[in-house]
């Protein structure tokens, strides 16, 4: 079994711009929260992967593993800059936009998007 959070996290923080305007902000999983008092620092990117499943068999082996990612991103403000970013450079990965949800926090008075992006990985 491939992985793609992996290559997806790291092609994030080595992006020049994505890391500067996120301050590397970029997480695998959990978004850690802040110690009592503190509040989280905008914008976060979170990466998780959703599945990861095989396809394409060959003498009953697979040959290739077909993986849906999502990528959260929370902005205060406008999200236009770094959702396109994040779009090119999963383009970049090969991976393919499945889709893209909206949602206002009110609790947090932030932006939240939601990618979902397929990739394929060679077993």
């Amino acid at each position: 079994m491939k992985d793609l959070e992996v290559p997806v996290m790291r092609a994030l923080l080595n992006d020049e711009q994505i890391a500067t305007l996120t301050k590397g902000n970029i997480h695998r999983w959990v978004v850690p929260m802040p110690d009592d008092g503190q509040e989280l620092e905008y914008p976060i990117i979170r990466v998780i992967e959703i599945d990861n499943y095989d396809r394409n068999y060959a003498d009953n082996k697979p040959t290739i593993s077909e993986i849906p990612i999502q990528i959260d991103l929370w902005v205060k403000g406008d999200p236009t800059e770094l959702q396109n970013l994040i779009d090119q450079k999963m383009k970049a990965l090969q991976l393919i936009r499945m889709s893209v949800t909206s949602d206002y926090e009110s609790d947090t008075d932030s932006i939240r998007k939601i990618f979902r992006y397929k990739g394929q990985v060679k077993l």
